[in-house]
């Protein structure tokens, strides 16, 4: 039933992708989501930061209004991964979370203070107007964990902090990036390779995944663009994650900048994903 449910789930968003006219007002601030020319925007500004992200063509079949036939999607490619998951929880290593009253999952601790302070030359982006569907039956999937989440500098990581140059041999992941227009968000996919190059099996996949989201927040699907089955996580509370972030990076008088969505994004996930040393 789950896997008939996902394949559905799946077909829907494809269509929404293809068909529906994309988000053109922008929502950011007010509600953690992006725009077509914001997440190329904040694409362009992951790929100017750290070169080892790339921008790739899309499908010609699966074609997304508002992006560019060349930038539909960022890869990066050969991630270590060196640590099962199992491993990493048994040397209490994760943080443990803490529950608030509505069932959520909140940070204790960010530090948001550089993020607004740097790259003041980039341009913002100018947007345009249109509705965005915000219905999700999706409320068994756990929020993201903020727990140890650490804004502070996250656009100015280089690539030798964000890639691991130990040569001893582990599990390599090539990440990628979509715009998911039903949810108006990125989604993250992930492709794993053992120690000797071989391409992981979903269920040797999932032994890099958080607990918590295995099933939940992580599912095995087809990429949209390159049609091989890969993990992805799910992009239904990412919105709702994003706007919490944002919200406290106002309250401390920052003001968040569009064009630095990817860096916060992928500093969230990393709680569904430790082992993966982005």
């Amino acid at each position: 039933m789950a896997g008939l449910k996902t394949l559905f789930y799946e077909k829907m968003t494809d269509l929404s992708n293809m068909m529906t006219n994309p988000l053109s007002t922008s929502k950011f601030l007010e509600e953690g989501v992006l725009t077509p020319e914001e997440f190329v925007a904040a694409g362009d500004l992951l790929v100017l930061k750290t070169p080892s992200w790339t921008w790739q063509p899309g499908n010609p079949k699966m074609l997304q209004k508002g992006l560019p036939k060349d930038k539909h999607y960022i890869v990066i490619k050969n991630v270590p991964s060196s640590m099962r998951i199992s491993a990493l929880e048994s040397r209490s290593a994760l943080s443990e979370n803490r529950e608030i009253e509505d069932g959520e999952w909140i940070a204790t601790h960010i530090n948001e203070s550089a993020l607004s302070e740097e790259a003041e030359d980039i341009p913002e982006i100018p947007t345009t107007n249109e509705k965005r569907d915000t219905n999700s039956d999706d409320d068994n999937i756990p929020e993201i964990d903020l727990d140890s989440l650490t804004v502070g500098d996250a656009e100015n990581e280089d690539e030798g902090t964000l890639r691991n140059t130990n040569i001893v041999r582990t599990r390599t992941y090539d990440l990628s990036i979509c715009y998911d227009q039903y949810h108006q968000t990125p989604r993250l996919w992930l492709f794993g390779y053992d120690e000797n190059g071989k391409a992981l099996t979903p269920e040797q996949v999932l032994e890099d995944i958080s607990q918590e989201h295995v099933n939940k927040t992580v599912t095995i699907a087809s990429h949209p663009h390159t049609g091989i089955p890969q993990a992805y996580i799910h992009p239904c509370k990412h919105a709702l994650v994003m706007k919490k972030i944002i919200g406290r990076m106002v309250d401390s008088g920052k003001t968040p900048r569009v064009d630095q969505y990817l860096f916060l994004f992928l500093k969230f996930l990393h709680a569904a994903i430790p082992t993966i040393e982005r």
